[in-house]
This record gives C-alpha cells, structure tokens and sequence, in this order.
C-alpha cells in the first residue's frame, strides 16, 4: 500500500540572522508563504489512501503531531507509561515544527491530533467551517512561581537605566516568534510602553543569542527555557518582562481534534483525552527524581538542566478559559493574521475534557 510521506522526527530549524524593521510584516509575510504551501500540500493529501482501519479488537492507530519541546512532556509521559495502550489506542507521534504546516494532515486524516499553538492555519480553517477545535489545554503561563518565557535584556542595560523614567533603551531585539508567541511579544512589551513596531527585530538561534546579548549586538531577547536559564547562569543577560505576569492563567498552546475525533468516531478522542490527562497529571507531581528521570528519558532533556530550569505549567483538568482564547483571536484579526472576526466562532470544545475528568474521577474512587 502507497502512503503519504510523514516525517517521524524534527529538529528546530537553526538559521542565520535575519533583519526585519516590523515583526508584524515578517510573520505575515510568512503566513502567506504558509497559507500557499498548505493549499499544496492539502492537493497532495487528497491523493493519499487514507489509514486502514484496525481490526476489532486491535488497538486503534491514532497519529498526533508534536513539536521538539517540553511542552509536549505530558503525551510523551502518557506514551511511556502505557496510558495510551490503557485506553485501546497505538499512537503514532509524529514530529513537524510548524503548527500550518500540520493543518492540511489534519484535515485529510493522516492527522488524528495537533499539539501546538493556535497557530493562523488553524483559525483560518476554524472560520471556513472546517471540523477543527481545540479540546484541551497543552500549556499555561503560570500565575505564580518561575519564570518560563520572558525577554532578557543585555548584561548590565537595566542597571545602567535604574531610577530613570521609561524603559530601557532598547532598540534591537532578537524575536524568533510567529503569530501566537507575537502575540505574548507584543502584550508584554506594551505593558512597559514600548510598541514592538519600533523596534529593530532580528531573528538569531537560540544557541548563538547569549553571545550577541553579551557582545551587544543585541539588546534584548524574547527567550524561553531551557535557554532562559543557560542565559541567566551565564551571565548573559537579566530578566526584564516576564510572560507570566502580562499573561498569568492564558493558555499559549492545545491539544486540537480534526474532523475524525471531533465527528465520526468521538469515542476515540474521549479515550485519547483520558491518557492525555493522566499523563498531565504524572507531570504536575513534579521535580522529584522519579519524576525528572522520566521526564529525561522521555524528552532526551539532562536531568541536571531539567532540576533546574522552569518547567510548563498545565492545568490538572485540561481546561481552558475562552475569553483567553477571545483575546487572541482579536489581536490577531487586528494585525491582520485572521481573515474575519472570529467572534461568532468558537476554537474551543471542552466536552472531552469534560468526559475524561468524570472518567479518572471514576477510576479513583
């Protein structure tokens, strides 16, 4: 049997600098990039033979789309430990970077489940009346505790700014961030008075961003774990804005359902949402050894990093607030990411999390 070409494994794409004067215009344009090459690709799996169906009583493939990061901890978690089997399922992970890029599988088949950002892909196809939603929240910025994801300032800028008026001054920053982490760029930096537009973005990888923080080259950084905490032990540069205080509680990542879960066989996404859940909730027991040994065996992450870095915040019941969601959705029809206004329509579908929370309820007692 033919089958569509998927890559099992994916690595953050590591390029050189680029300079663009507006974040805003970059993301865009590579939207319009996206939304050609996700008309392509969606040509291209309509050609492709769908899964073949299991037979009774054999375990039901499911295949989910994840990105390189902890994020994913909690299906990795449920994978490992057999939760996922638990429910009947053999679940195929399979690693793409770019949330788009995911949309047009996810759409065909050849996709059960997206995990990831609300990336524009997804809404757009939300609006068109395509059966595509979010079903469970896939990480938080924590309201309290450490901090994740935040911008750093170049070594010593803030100090040499204390006690005066206004921001520091800041005029090129690093930003390797499309619509949905834009987004928690653009909040965080209005919260200090500065408009990102102002700003002169460049896109560095993260390996090579301590050493242009320490050398000046740039002024400050939108970083995230695990390089926050190997910037900061280095000295390379100081917390400005975090992330958790301009958007404590919102959600920046879910787990979405295409046409096959949310529609034809909602059954199976009951049961995957079960295993989801338990796995999120293994997770949030957190840093003990036995926790961070799976964690590290799972992820490939060094437990000694892993000891000491901030980890993703999930809630225990895989809800999600929907203004939250709202917020988004406006900002992004704002700056043009968005079609429409979306505010006939929902992303959003709790009724799995709902089901599974009954469910593991059941199971404890």
């Amino acid at each position: 049997m033919t089958e569509c070409s998927l890559s099992r494994r994916g690595s953050i794409a590591q390029g050189g600098p680029f300079r663009d004067p507006s974040p805003r215009t970059r993301a865009r344009r590579v939207r319009t990039g996206v939304s050609g090459l996700v008309a392509i690709l969606f040509a291209m799996m309509v050609a492709c033979e769908r899964p073949e169906i299991a037979p009774a009583g054999a375990p039901i493939k499911v295949r989910v789309m994840i990105q390189p990061y902890l994020g994913n901890a909690p299906i990795l978690i449920a994978q490992e430990e057999g939760y996922f089997a638990e429910q009947g399922l053999d679940v195929e992970l399979i690693t793409m970077n770019a949330v788009d890029m995911a949309v047009p599988l996810l759409i065909n088949g050849d996709l059960d489940v997206i995990a990831g950002a609300a990336a524009p892909g997804i809404m757009n196809a939300v609006l068109r009346g395509v059966a595509i939603r979010a079903v469970a929240e896939r990480g938080s910025y924590a309201r309290d505790g450490c901090t994740r994801l935040a911008i750093l300032t170049r070594p010593g800028l803030l100090a040499q700014h204390a006690g005066k008026p206004g921001p520091p001054p800041i005029k090129r920053i690093s930003l390797n961030a499309l619509a949905p982490m834009l987004y928690a760029v653009d909040r965080v930096l209005a919260s200090a008075g500065v408009d990102l537009d102002t700003l002169e973005s460049v896109q560095i990888p993260d390996a090579a961003e301590m050493e242009a923080l320490l050398d000046g080259r740039i002024d400050a950084a939108f970083t995230g774990e695990p390089w926050l905490t190997r910037a900061i032990e280095r000295g390379a540069g100081d917390i400005w804005l975090r992330t958790e205080d301009v958007l404590p509680g919102e959600a920046y990542a879910f787990n979405f359902y295409g046409p096959r879960l949310l529609e034809r066989e909602p059954d199976i996404g009951r049961r995957w949402m079960v295993a989801y859940l338990k796995g999120v909730r293994r997770f949030r027991e957190g840093k003990t050894p036995e926790t961070i040994a799976l964690v590290a065996r799972v992820t490939g992450e060094d437990p000694a990093m892993l000891a000491r870095m901030c980890w993703p915040t999930f809630t225990a019941d895989g809800r999600v607030d929907p203004a939250t969601i709202a917020s988004y959705q406006r900002w992004a029809v704002e700056h043009g990411f968005l079609d429409r206004s979306a505010a006939t329509v929902s992303l959003w579908d709790g009724s799995f999390v709902d089901v599974a929370v009954k469910t593991l309820e059941t199971l404890q007692r």
